[in-house]
């Protein structure tokens, strides 16, 4: 192709026809202009695919570290449930020495540690690396980003300080006024004082009661970061259109799987176990609008729909800022077991109604 131009170009040179040659020459330099445009353009395609290709891979990664955070959340929530068995216990002061003294029951360790909550940002932070980059599509997006990784890091933070300061107060309030602490830390023991400090000291039962407040505020905060971490992994599948991922139980945004599974546990319960005081009244009506469960209490609160907590387990907390825990079948049955804040656990049982 080269060489057809350059004969052209000799053949109007030799026969003197300047005015074609110019026009010839303008011609081949707006070929050659044209070209590089082509060129150029075609590069820039290839560059923005590739960005494309790796941003795409940074929400993938963002996703995946979501996926890691919520079975890790699982994991402190079933140890928030387990911690409340024992809270009841204590506080309806069921402890028995034998289950001290034996080791059966660790208080020393119930009382002065706690859980903290740390998700993972590598694939936030490579994505804010990205930030001019990225288009318009993505402010919704990022504005779930900016509450999930900034906001909510806030909050949580503030939180676990609750936590971490109620328990250095009552560290203090041991290495000053109790003799048993140091002795018993350092022999690795527990001696009948350290035993009737939990029994009968009524400091201690005050402690666990703002230590488990504290705690519930944290698991409020957990349930809330939990919905939104699932609204930021079914937005990243939109963006991602037919590449998105298959969506894991635990991040699906219904109650559960099927209008089916849903329908055993619509019904009426009523309180059998536990306080009456607890905001929830003495009976629970469960609806369901195909796959997703609905629970009203009071008879006078709009139903509020019910997020899967467990990925196995019909275990679910409120669709909204709270620390209830609902575990349907738990102790049999069209049975009810709550969890609810500082109130001791509540028991409800699906009756027929008339």
């Amino acid at each position: 192709m080269i060489k057809f131009f350059r004969k052209i170009r000799y053949n109007l040179m030799e026969t003197g026809k300047t005015g074609k040659y110019l026009k010839y020459a303008i011609g081949e330099i707006i070929l050659v202009v044209i070209g590089i445009m082509i060129a150029v353009q075609l590069n820039n395609k290839n560059q923005d695919l590739v960005q494309q290709k790796e941003i795409e891979a940074i929400l993938v990664k963002i996703q995946k570290e979501i996926i890691a955070d919520l079975h890790y959340s699982n994991k402190r929530l079933l140890k928030f449930i387990e911690r409340d068995s024992l809270k009841n216990r204590i506080l309806k002061r069921q402890i028995t020495y034998n289950e001290l003294k034996t080791g059966k029951i660790n208080l020393l360790d119930y009382s002065s540690k706690y859980f903290l909550f740390s998700m993972k940002t590598a694939g936030y932070e490579q994505l804010m690396e990205h930030l001019d980059d990225l288009p318009g599509t993505y402010d919704n997006l990022l504005g779930l980003l900016d509450r999930h990784y900034r906001s909510g890091t806030i909050q949580r933070t503030r939180a676990k300080l609750d936590v971490y300061e109620v328990v250095q107060d009552y560290k203090k309030y041991l290495t000053e006024n109790e003799s048993w602490y140091g002795q018993d830390l350092y022999h690795n023991t527990i001696s009948d004082a350290q035993i009737n400090f939990y029994l009968k000291n009524p400091y201690f039962l005050n402690h666990i009661t703002r230590l488990n407040e504290a705690i519930n505020i944290s698991i409020r905060e957990l349930v809330s970061w939990r919905i939104v971490a699932i609204r930021i992994y079914h937005k990243i599948n939109e963006i991602l259109g037919e590449n998105s991922k298959t969506i894991p139980d635990i991040a699906r945004t219904t109650s559960l799987n099927s209008a089916s599974e849903s329908a055993k546990y619509v019904g009426t319960y009523v309180l059998t176990k536990g306080p009456k005081n607890t905001g929830l009244g003495s009976r629970l009506v469960v609806t369901s609008n195909r796959n997703n469960l609905f629970i009203q209490f009071n008879d006078e609160h709009e139903p509020i729909q019910l997020r899967i907590m467990h990925e196995t387990k019909p275990w679910f907390v409120f669709n909204s800022y709270s620390a209830s825990v609902f575990r349907f079948g738990h102790r049999g049955p069209n049975t009810i077991s709550v969890i609810r804040g500082n109130h001791d656990q509540t028991e409800w049982i699906k009756v027929d109604e008339e």
